[in-house]
């Protein structure tokens, strides 16, 4: 099944700082490459790229941030935002009480039937209009 991928699960899988959580976050992206079900949206990409180049310490440089979005391009589909995207985004707000930046997720997982959401911002377990939210520190990857 496809799971669309949050910038937390990226950003965990790239601060050596975090320990079990890089370790339970790589060991997610590893599963979902290998079986070519993991998603990723735009939004992701330019969130990460963000905290590498902002937040992030030590800051990566953009041509080390390049190499990692190319890779991460290469092993995952990527959904663009879109249009649509950000008025269904709008819906999730209004009718599910989800943050922006977590509407736009699910909004593109919504509109591109992608079943499940991977991302610790949301409550684990819950299913907003047919889009599952996988908490990845609470469910082990699959495989």
């Amino acid at each position: 099944m496809k799971t669309l991928i949050d910038t937390n699960v990226l950003v965990y899988a790239i601060d050596p700082a975090e320990g079990e959580r890089r370790a339970r976050a790589t060991a997610w992206l590893e599963a979902l490459a290998r079986s070519r079900s993991g998603v990723l949206s735009t939004q992701a990409l330019s969130e990460l790229a963000n905290v590498g180049l902002r937040r992030r310490r030590p800051h990566l440089d953009p041509d080390e941030l390049t190499t990692l979005l190319d890779a991460l391009r290469d092993a995952y589909e990527v959904l663009a935002v879109t249009p649509a995207i950000v008025r269904e985004a709008l819906r999730g707000v209004r009718d599910h009480q989800l943050s922006w930046f977590d509407a736009q997720m699910w909004a593109a997982a919504h509109l591109h039937q992608v079943p499940f959401l991977l991302s610790e911002d949301m409550a684990a377990g819950a299913t907003y209009d047919g889009i599952t939210i996988v908490d990845p520190f609470v469910t082990p990857p699959p495989g």
